[in-house]
């Protein structure tokens, strides 16, 4: 498995991922316009077939890397394809001169809490019902580059 920048070829499976993922996520992920904005990041990560198994979506600005949506298909997690997305977003974003990054997870999403958590995120507020069925977020941050 290895991590790239995402093409435009990747949006269907990016797309597909997204959706069963984060149904409920606020806004789906578009991918044309990631691919067109320079201040947006995509990239995706995929076997040595060449399959799409994950994707992370982010923005710069001010110094400050927001994750948007991360998401590994089904079969694939539990085998470092989130791990390996996430240190390939903090990477790029440090060297694009990024200090702190940021990112907000389903405050019932214990799993994803307890993965954000060991890779010293840590929760500085709650986004009170931020998600369209209601349930509240929890904002993360960690301090990222050198």
């Amino acid at each position: 498995m290895r991590v790239r920048a995402a093409r435009a070829s990747d949006a269907p499976a990016v797309v597909a991922i997204d959706r069963a993922a984060l149904p409920d996520a606020n806004a789906p992920v578009d991918v044309e316009a990631a691919l067109a904005r320079p201040d947006r990041s995509l990239a995706v990560a995929v076997t040595g077939e060449g399959c799409v198994v994950g994707f992370v979506l982010g923005s710069l600005a001010a110094g400050e890397f927001e994750i948007h949506a991360l998401a590994v298909k089904s079969g694939d997690r539990r085998q470092g394809v989130g791990r390996a997305l996430l240190a390939h977003a903090l990477d790029c974003a440090a060297r694009s001169g990024a200090r702190t990054a940021f990112l907000e997870v389903r405050a019932g999403d214990t799993g994803a809490r307890a993965f954000y958590r060991e890779r010293r995120f840590r929760e500085i507020g709650r986004r009170p019902r931020y998600y369209r069925d209601g349930e509240d977020a929890i904002l993360m941050s960690r301090e990222i580059g050198s």
